[in-house]
């Protein structure tokens, strides 16, 4: 691990211990839903951690009041991490959640960028949602990714040669009927 990475990976995290009553499901569900879409990484069953942010420590502070008027414990902890085998282990479990979302999109992106080839007018609507919804889905992983994962990039290439693709479909479509 490099060092401002270390550094990085060392400072200050917010961690959520909790734990539900098995029923109703649909509020176990929810709260993993929504720590999902934080980016938390869990070390273990109901043990989740995210990096500090004031933003984080808020919508934490929020789910473990969930969390308590759903009949279950919560704590929320402010831990510094003590030494370099533990910030590589959070560091790396993080970042493998970011890379693994990365490449749920890339696949995606690169699903489009096969219908694009293809060059279909009667698609060419339905590839600017999908582009569209990739672009969102794109920007709610980027929010998450506080330490720069490398597959951010590759990512954000493929979605320009998607837009170039599409883009590019439509003035050949336009200039045709001219």
């Amino acid at each position: 691990m490099e060092q401002g990475v270390e550094a990085a990976a060392a400072s200050a995290w917010l961690t959520l211990v909790y734990k539900l009553p098995p029923e109703p499901a649909r509020e176990r569900i929810a709260i993993w839903r929504q720590l999902k879409a934080l980016g938390a990484v869990y070390l273990q069953q109901g043990v989740c951690a995210l990096p500090f942010t004031p933003a984080h420590r808020e919508q934490l502070a929020a789910l473990a009041t969930r969390i308590r008027g759903a009949h279950g414990e919560a704590a929320l902890l402010e831990a510094r991490l003590a030494d370099a085998a533990t910030a590589a282990s959070l560091y790396e479990r993080y970042q493998a959640a970011r890379a693994h979302e990365y490449g749920e999109l890339i696949i995606a992106g690169r699903r489009l960028l096969r219908h694009l080839e293809l060059d279909e007018p009667a698609e060419r609507e339905l590839n600017a949602a999908e582009l569209e919804r990739l672009k969102r889905w794109y920007a709610r992983v980027v929010e998450r990714d506080y330490f720069g994962c490398t597959e951010r990039e590759r990512a954000a290439q493929l979605l320009q040669a998607a837009e170039a693709a599409l883009h590019g479909a439509a003035q050949h479509t336009d200039s045709a009927r001219d």
